[in-house]
C-alpha cells in the first residue's frame, strides 16, 4: 500500500515524476493508451510512490513525453480497489485490497533537466563555468535557481544584465 499517499487522500497538490515508458490497456475490449510515472515526488521533494500508471490524456500527449522526461502535474489522491476481481477460479493474481492513485492530472507542464554536470567549487566558479562560453541566459536558468544568479550578481554589486 502506498502509505504517504494514503495520508494525503482526498487533498489536490502539485507532484512531479519521471515517465517510464508508455503502454496500453483494456477498456471495453479496445485498447486504451496508458503513461507509466516512476520516482512520483510531492511538492517538496519527498519519494510518495515508486511509480504509477495514468492514461494518456490529451494533457500527457500534448506534452511530447519520451522516455527520461520529468513533468509536474497537479491531482487528487483517491483511493481505489486492485487486484482480480473477475469470476474465473483458475485465475490468481493478487488478493483484492485498497490502494492510492492520483486522480485528474492538471496544469501539466514538463520539467528541464540539465544534461551538463555542474562544477561544485562555488557560486562564482558556476557563473564563470557559463559565463566564458557565452551562453545564454536561458541555460543557466534551466539548470540553477533564479537566486543563484541573483545572490552572485549582488555580491559584485552588478545587475542581472551586467552579470551575464
Amino acid at each position: 500500500m502506498r502509505e504517504t499517499l494514503r495520508q494525503a487522500n482526498g487533498i489536490r497538490a502539485t507532484f512531479s515524476g519521471i515517465v517510464e515508458r508508455y503502454g496500453t490497456k483494456s477498456s471495453y475490449g479496445h485498447p486504451k493508451p496508458t503513461l507509466l510515472l516512476k520516482d512520483i515526488k510531492d511538492g517538496g521533494g519527498m519519494i510518495v510512490t515508486e511509480h504509477l500508471w495514468f492514461n494518456l490524456t490529451q494533457g500527457f500527449a500534448k506534452l511530447g513525453l519520451q522516455p527520461g522526461d520529468a513533468v509536474k502535474f497537479d491531482a487528487r489522491v483517491k483511493p481505489y480497489i486492485k487486484g482480480y476481481r473477475g469470476y474465473r477460479d483458475d485465475v490468481y493474481d493478487k488478493p483484492i485490497e485498497e490502494d492510492y492513485k492520483l486522480s485528474h492530472p492538471t496544469n501539466l507542464r514538463k520539467m528541464i533537466i540539465p544534461d551538463v554536470q555542474l562544477p561544485t567549487q562555488g557560486v562564482s566558479t558556476l557563473i564563470t563555468y557559463y559565463i566564458k562560453p557565452k551562453l545564454p541566459l536561458s541555460t543557466l536558468c534551466k539548470s540553477e535557481p533564479r537566486h543563484t544568479i541573483n545572490t552572485y550578481a549582488a555580491s559584485e554589486g552588478l545587475g542581472i544584465a551586467e552579470a551575464l
